[in-house]
């Protein structure tokens, strides 16, 4: 589960992503990244950690790209 946000932190039902652990590259499942997020926003990703990450390219409604490597598990 993630947070999306324009400031307020917010969980988004019935989607999911997909990160792998030193990747920048999220895919969602069920997600609306193009309506949901702005380039810039942080997204809180939930996997053995609670990680942040800026958003810094989306792609379209399925993909996006973040500012650093993710580190977690996938």
């Amino acid at each position: 589960m993630s947070e999306w946000g324009n400031y307020d932190a917010k969980t988004i039902a019935g989607t999911s992503v997909n990160v792998t652990n030193g990747s920048t590259l999220v895919v969602g499942t069920g997600t609306l990244f193009t309506a949901n997020l702005d380039i810039g926003d942080i997204i809180g990703i939930h996997s053995d950690l609670y990680t942040k990450n800026r958003v810094v390219a989306i792609a379209n409604n399925t993909y996006l790209t973040l500012a650093d490597a993710f580190q977690g598990t996938s």
